[in-house]
């Protein structure tokens, strides 16, 4: 059975549009994730989105630096899970209780919008993801994250 056959129209209609498009031998390179030195940097926080990664509800929050001056307007990153209800060892409810400067007084209102417009000293580090054969990917492919808030500044 040829492969259009065997799929539903959403994915029918997705093939065709493959088919149709004509790559001119290249694919477009997506931004690339930004890698600065480990350690504490002052960032402002820019936005927040909502995703998924491997299936799992996830939630970004995005940084900018502002000091160290030398990396300054990188755009960086805190990945952490999006649960309806965090507990109090989820990196949500870490992150929420040092923007709000103390704990919720609900649990069930623990709105991101506590982060917009407020500056932290975060800790920023370095992934260094493997490969499925248990190796360490090239360091041209390391990136940086914030792996969490130390204190709300201002």
């Amino acid at each position: 059975m040829p492969l259009a056959e065997k799929l539903n129209n959403q994915q029918l209609h997705e093939f065709k549009k493959i088919q149709e498009d004509d790559f001119e031998g290249y694919f477009e390179a997506g931004e690339p994730r930004p890698l600065i030195p480990e350690g504490i940097y002052k960032a402002r926080f820019i936005e927040i989105q909502k995703g998924q990664w491997n299936g799992t509800p996830k939630i970004y929050l995005w940084f900018q630096i502002i000091e160290p001056y030398e990396y300054e307007g990188v755009k960086i990153r805190m990945l952490m899970n999006a649960y309806r209800k965090p507990s109090n060892g989820s990196n949500y409810y870490k992150a929420w209780v040092i923007a709000n400067g103390s704990k919720p007084a609900r649990i069930d209102r623990m709105s991101p919008d506590i982060f917009k417009g407020r500056i932290f000293e975060v800790f920023v580090e370095t992934v260094k993801p493997k490969n499925k054969a248990g190796f360490y990917e090239p360091e041209s492919l390391h990136y940086s994250k914030i792996a969490c808030l130390i204190k709300y500044i201002e």
